[in-house]
């Protein structure tokens, strides 16, 4: 956005604090090919933003509009990655 500024950041102090993305328990026993999905989509673009570091900025500067030093210096303060915590056996725990 035209104007934006950082204000405050957590990044720098060691801690990690993660996104969750979370689904109901019916949705993942119903859906495991859209969640098998979904994790190869989020580790094809953790490869994409390590591999095309600049392109990832302007792409996420372009969307944001902010400009695109803001966004490289925001996203390199950040460590990205994944990790599975949904499992075909976590599915059927879930089911009971």
């Amino acid at each position: 956005m035209n104007g934006a500024r950082q204000l405050a950041t957590l990044g720098g102090l060691g801690n990690s604090y993660p996104i969750l993305i979370v689904a109901r328990a019916s949705f993942a026993v119903s859906h495991p090919q859209q969640l098998e999905a979904f994790n190869r989509a989020m580790e094809q673009a953790l490869v994409f933003l390590r591999q095309h570091s600049g392109e990832a900025y302007q792409i996420v500067a372009s969307t944001l509009n902010l400009p695109q030093d803001v966004i490289a210096s925001a996203m390199q303060r950040h460590h990205h990655a994944t990790r599975r915590l949904i499992s075909r056996g976590w599915c059927r725990f879930a089911q009971g």
